[in-house]
């Protein structure tokens, strides 16, 4: 990365916990102090923690020095109480934890670990670091480990996140509570504070796309645990139309590879559609899928029976009267102007 970063940007070339700075934005949910309290307990200890609070109000926190709590909100957006805290981090280095999130025991330790194995140029080479997740369920099912698969040598990021490589799951997984970097990268490649909706995602294209070669190290150990709950509809992921996220990865998906954009398609939009039971728009996000980009195997055996099976649940939706009859019209619809083609 270039040296001309603001004078007020930290010396990352000491890769220590005591100069991480931990941003955790949150609504005020009750599972913040359980998060903060994952971070605090970890040893070697962290520089500071800082709460980003996109509400107005009070939050329950343990009483620690290192503990600040900066006030964005209401409203503002999870992208803007991360930017909130990089800009008022202390630390040259700067990991991300989301308030419904936690932590395991260690996790601190073995990133920089792996990180300083590499033998990395902390000043010369981009660089993030992320992990393994130990996905928690809400409905009490086994735990699992995610991703299934590491990166590959020389894997481009982009390809790791948005290609399926197997049908039954097959994708990389960067989860936001993993992450780990210098601050000066997010000084350089900022969060998009206007984006509501995949805002990890959009990062780490933008990181990708700013810096091509950005190394990114992946220890095999679970460091974070994860909770996945059964219905997403109260999440910022639950809320996300099929038609808004295909429609997103028309306008910001131009410059990963064919097989990732397709697959994307073919697989995000899809499973969108498939929650609301929206045949059209899964087919027409099938039909966007082929059309800008070379969607893999495995998701396009994917899509086809999520089509399927949102045509059968939409059809019962029509049978009982809960929604208008079953049309696919708009699934012809003529593609956005502006579509990047192949």
């Amino acid at each position: 990365m270039p040296d001309d970063t603001p004078d007020d940007t930290p010396d990352d070339t000491g890769l220590e916990a005591s100069q991480i700075s931990v941003v955790v934005p949150t609504t005020g949910r009750a599972s913040l102090l359980y998060a903060v309290v994952s971070v605090l307990d970890q040893r070697p200890p962290v520089r500071e923690v800082l709460v980003a609070a996109d509400t107005a109000a009070p939050l329950d926190l343990p009483d620690d020095p290192r503990v600040r709590t900066l006030r964005v909100g209401p409203g503002a957006g999870g992208n803007a109480a991360r930017a909130a805290g990089i800009a008022a981090a202390q630390g040259s280095l700067v990991a991300l934890l989301d308030d419904d999130d936690a932590w395991l025991p260690g996790k601190v330790d073995v990133q920089l670990r792996h990180l300083r194995a590499t033998g990395i140029d902390a000043r010369a080479v981009p660089w993030l670091v992320t992990a393994r997740v130990r996905a928690v369920f809400a409905d009490g099912s086994a735990p699992k480990v995610w991703p299934a698969e590491p990166m590959r040598p020389g894997e481009r990021l982009t390809d790791y996140v948005l290609c399926k490589r197997r049908l039954v799951e097959g994708r990389g997984f960067v989860q936001a509570s993993t992450l780990l970097f210098p601050r000066r990268l997010a000084v350089e490649v900022p969060f998009d504070t206007s984006l509501r909706f995949h805002q990890d995602l959009q990062w780490l294209v933008d990181v990708e796309r700013r810096f091509p070669d950005v190394r990114v190290v992946q220890p095999a150990e679970p460091c974070v645990e994860y909770h996945v709950p059964v219905e997403r509809s109260s999440t910022v992921s639950g809320s996300i139309g099929a038609d808004e996220s295909r429609r997103w990865a028309v306008a910001h998906l131009r410059d990963v590879s064919a097989r990732a954009r397709g697959d994307f398609f073919l697989t995000k939009p899809v499973a969108y559609a498939r929650r609301s039971h929206q045949p059209w728009q899964a087919v027409r996000a099938v039909a966007t899928g082929w059309h800008l980009g070379r969607p893999g195997l495995p998701a396009t055996l994917t899509a086809l029976r999520s089509v399927a099976l949102t045509t059968v649940a939409a059809a019962g939706d029509a049978v009982r009267g809960r929604r208008r009859p079953l049309d696919v019209r708009p699934a012809i619809a003529a593609p956005d102007p502006g579509q990047v083609s192949r």
